[in-house]
This record gives structure tokens, sequence and C-alpha cells, in this order.
């Protein structure tokens, strides 16, 4: 595929690209050069102008400047792929890959990107950005892509709608989509390929938050309930929900995928589930993955991972390293202020702080960082009486609260345990409505607060540092 040229500068053949930035300088080689290795298509000068980052600029050198004159063919460009791990300059941007318009894989992970924009990479099929900084994706003009990793980033919901590989529509077409339990899935199309990341050897996994097409498995994991204990693996499908349990599991009851040794298999007509240790090392039991294969007729399967022909999977992954690093994420946690009733709220969502903002509640910054997952809940509960919000990490107290007549709200963010940065509580034992609790990391709020008469009851919860 050639770059497509909008228009022409006489001098040092620069071109002005009309689209995207606007005034952009891309750089071309001279015509006239003498001919070389990359005279195949017209070459592309790897500058700042072209590429800004620094780390990309130097892959793409050593990759693919075939001649070390600092030139490249854009259309022999078919692959991105940088791992920042353990690096101490990683990459920041990938701006210039919408002249490499033939790419067709970008993996770059472990690194610092903030957005990605890959609208202009019609041929791309394979995208992994885990482990970056990424809050937003749009990856609905890619319409060949089939493996898309977006785990342990920022961003919370994943629109992967505009995609026709998304929705099985023949034996050949198949998309998976990695992401880790703290993030959701948005599409019109059920998805019938998802592989989740999760921080726990158990937990349960709620099929609807990822948008996935279960019917396709019920099958499946009901015949496995007869050779699988209900304590390793089990489902409910009126909650549609999968309960997994890998704490319990010993070294005989694994097998490596690799030699086709299943765990259960019940034949052509259903599918298989997979439990396997994924690691070619000595069990250690830090790598853990359960894959659950679901088919509806003879002509509706195939080999899983490496057939890629038209498989339904669901794969829960246990890993030590993605454990760790979904506890180590945090969220911006939003404080609010309600002059009317005198009410702090606080929330990690942005839509719901904009819209208390656009009713009156005072924005008032940041209160604290909260880990994006842990093991200790903080609950939300709203009292409809009085308009008031509470929140704690006691489930006596929140049970007791609902038996008063307060509404649960479900878990509001989490706290690290008892490391991190305090909440301090405090009770005002004058309100009469909204307000009577607050909560606030500085010493001197607090101070001042229990001067005015409030009591002080201790830290709530913590959070991250």
């Amino acid at each position: 595929m050639r770059l497509k040229r909008f228009v022409t500068a006489v001098i040092c053949g620069v071109m002005l690209i009309s689209g995207g930035d606007i005034g952009r300088i891309v750089t071309y080689a001279n015509e006239n050069t003498e001919t070389n290795t990359e005279d195949a298509g017209e070459t592309l000068e790897i500058n700042k102008d072209n590429f800004p980052d620094d780390v990309l600029r130097a892959y793409l050198i050593k990759e693919f400047d075939e001649d070390g004159n600092g030139k490249i063919n854009p259309e022999k460009v078919n692959y991105i792929s940088i791992n920042g791990d353990g690096n101490e300059e990683k990459v920041k941007s990938l701006e210039g890959i919408e002249l490499l318009q033939n790419l067709n894989t970008i993996a770059v992970e472990n690194s610092n990107l903030t957005d990605i924009d890959i609208s202009s990479n019609k041929e791309l099929n394979w995208l992994e950005l885990s482990n970056n900084m990424i809050e937003e994706i749009d990856i609905s003009h890619n319409p060949e892509l089939m493996w898309f990793d977006i785990s342990f980033n920022p961003v919370k919901e994943i629109n992967i709608d505009g995609n026709e590989m998304l929705h099985m529509s023949n034996s050949a077409s198949y998309f998976t989509v990695m992401i880790d339990e703290t993030q959701s899935i948005k599409s019109k199309n059920k998805c019938i390929n998802v592989e989740i990341r999760v921080a726990q050897k158990s937990g349960t996994i709620e099929l609807d938050k990822y948008n996935f097409d279960s019917e396709y498995l019920y099958d499946v994991l009901q015949e496995a309930e007869e050779s699988i204990s209900k304590d390793v693996l089990s489902f409910d499908k009126a909650a549609n929900t999968i309960t997994y349990d890998f704490t319990g599991l010993k070294k005989s009851d694994y097998n490596n995928y690799l030699y086709n040794n299943k765990i259960c298999n019940f034949g052509e007509e259903t599918g298989s589930v997979s439990i396997y240790k994924s690691t070619y090392e000595e069990y250690d039991d830090s790598n853990i993955s359960c894959i659950i294969y679901g088919r509806r007729s003879e002509t509706d399967w195939s080999i899983p991972l490496w057939g890629f022909e038209s498989q339904r999977r669901l794969n829960i992954v246990y890993q030590a390293s993605y454990s760790s690093q979904i506890k180590e994420k945090t969220e911006e946690m939003y404080r609010l202020y309600n002059p009317n009733s005198g009410e702090h709220f606080y929330t990690a969502n942005a839509t719901e702080r904009d819209n208390l903002v656009g009713y009156g509640w005072r924005y008032e910054g940041v209160g604290w960082n909260a880990p994006v997952k842990s093991d200790f809940p903080v609950y939300r509960l709203y009292n409809p009486n009085a308009g008031d919000h509470h929140y704690t990490t006691s489930v006596d107290e929140k049970d007791n609260l609902v038996s008063l007549g307060w509404k649960y709200e479900g878990i509001g963010w989490y706290s690290t345990g008892t490391d991190g940065q305090a909440l301090l509580r405090l009770y005002n034992p004058n309100a009469t409505g909204a307000g009577a609790h607050h909560y606030t990391t500085s010493v001197d709020e607090k101070d001042n607060l229990v001067s005015l008469g409030w009591k002080y009851e201790g830290i709530g919860w913590y959070g991250g540092k």
C-alpha cells in the first residue's frame, strides 16, 4: 500500500499532510537520489517531524533502515514490537504510525503510552498494548483486527463496536479481546472469545460485564461439573456468572495443553474444559489458566489457540505477575461538596462527578488514590430519607444499615488493607440530615473538625501511597 500524497513541496521532497495534525510536515527522500535497497517504494525519513518519540525512532532505524541512511520504505514496515519492561527509556507516543499503513502488528507493552490513533492502519490485525497508561481507544476503523490486548491500562470500558471480526459469521473468523478484571466491554454484538486476567486464585466472573455470549458454554460447563468438583468450577445461569477456585488444585490436577491432555473433554457436540499451568518450569502454582471451549455443531469447532477457526472461548487466567499489576493499579477518587446539604461525596466515576457539578455540587479535587482492585472493598450506602451517603469496609455495619432502611449501592472503591494513606473518619453528632460523616487524609482538617465538635472515629480505610 503506497503512502498517498496530498500536497507536494518542491524543495527536499517535503509533503504536507492535510488530515490529522494540520500543518504537520512529512519528510521524504529526494526522488533523484541514487537507487538503493529501499527504492522498491517511496522512502520516508526517520526524523522528529515524522516520528517525535525517540524510542520509536531508534526502533525503526534498527529494524528497517537497511542502508543506514536514516530512511525507510514505509511499505516494508508491517510490524512494531517494543517491550519496555526493564528499560529506562519507554515509548511515550506512536505518532507517525499513520504513515505506516501496511502495519499488521503493533505490540507495545510495558511502556508509557497515554493514547494511540490507529484509524489509518486498516490492515492491523494484532494489537497488544498491555501495561500502558491509555485512557481511551477506538478500534472501529480496524475491520481486520482479530487480537486485542488492552489489559492493565486505565481505560475502564472498552468499546469494540465496528469490528467485523467480533461476531462469528463464518467458520474462518474470530476475535479475541484480552482484558483484566477491572475493565469491562461495551459492544452491540456479543463477545465470543474473551481472556480475563484475574488477581486472585478464586472469585466470580460476571459475564454480563464482558458482554460475553455464554450460551455457547453452558452445555460444556454443565457437563464439566460432573467431572470437575464444583469447588473448582461452577456456574449460575440465572446470574450469568462463573465461579472458579484454583487454590485447592494439586499438581496431578493439571494438564499441560501443549500435549493436548485436557482435564475434561466432552466430545464433538459440546466442547471441553482445560485447566493447565501456563509455564514450562516446575509447578509453582503461580500461573494457572482455565479455558472453556464451546461449540454448536461439527462445522462450528476448531483447534483452540492454534486453529483460530470458529472457536468460542472463555479463558480465566491467574498469574502472579498479573496479580501484582492489578493490585498496583490505582484510580483517582474525586471529592465533592454539596453546599445545600453539607454532604461530602466521593467517587472514582468522572461522569458521576461531572453530573453532580452540573447539579450545583462543588468539585474539591482529588481526595486520594484508591487501588483499582484489592481484597478490601469499601461499601457505599445511601439513606433515602436523609439524602446521605455512607462508606464502610465493615460488612456488619453495611448489613446493619441496610436493615435500618439504607440502600446498598455496591462497592464504591477498594482499600489497600492496613497499609497506605489513611482515610480518617469523623462524625458530626449535631447533623440532622446529610453530611453526618466526613473522610479526609488531612490531619489538619481532622483536628479542625474535632475542635468544632466532630468526633474522630479512627481510620476508615487506606488509599494508595
